[in-house]
């Protein structure tokens, strides 16, 4: 065996270390991603099943890599709308990252940190009653308005959860057919390059 078979192999025996993590975080980053429907150029959630509070909302967001839906325009107003109503969602509520927790009247997002862009308010709305803080969305006549509530309500006034997330590099199928996801910085990806460029000393596909 000549140095440079020697070299190899001794990298080749690093990969396979880090192989089972990497796999892991894979498997792990596809499931989270597999939840997201793409509407418009966002990829969103919609948590119907239970019931949160503004804060245990961020948190469920967050466990899945994502945020709490940011309105930032009429046109994601009106798709997301229109994805809820074709749904069957349309008699529910649901929060978004929106909140003046920081400054009376001044609502942010806590996603970014910034000011809302944009805004939808339903009639008499914000009205802050019982010191609401925290933004949702509810229906009238099938059009989606934004209201304050309480960020930690009753149960039986908790809204739903969106979750939202641009759909980041490492989540794109490198064949849309196999279904598999291949991140930048994992080593089975250096592995597959260097086999690649080393020609027939293996098999990269075996």
């Amino acid at each position: 065996m000549d140095l440079g078979q020697k070299l190899f192999a001794l990298f080749f025996v690093n990969i396979l270390f880090n192989l089972t993590s990497c796999a892991a975080d894979t498997k792990g980053s596809i499931a989270k991603a597999s939840l997201f429907t793409q509407v418009i150029s966002k990829y969103y959630y919609v948590s119907a099943i239970a019931k949160m509070n503004w804060f245990q909302a961020v948190h469920f967001c967050r466990k899945l890599d994502s945020n709490l839906i940011n309105i930032a325009s009429k046109a994601e107003m009106d798709a997301i709308t229109n994805f809820l109503i074709a749904n069957g969602l349309v008699n529910k509520r649901f929060w978004t990252s929106a909140n003046d927790l920081e400054e009376e009247g001044v609502y942010k997002s806590i996603s970014n940190g910034q000011p809302i862009a944009y805004t939808k308010w339903g009639d008499n709305e914000p009205n802050n009653v019982n010191n609401e803080d925290c933004i949702e969305i509810t229906a009238k006549n099938n059009i989606f308005y934004m209201n304050d509530n309480d960020c930690k309500p009753l149960l039986a006034n908790m809204p739903y959860t969106i979750c939202e997330r641009e759909n980041p590099e490492d989540f794109i199928p490198i064949k849309a057919e196999a279904r598999e996801v291949v991140p930048p910085n994992c080593s089975v990806k250096k592995l597959l390059e260097l086999c690649q460029s080393m020609g027939n000393i293996m098999n990269c596909r075996d």
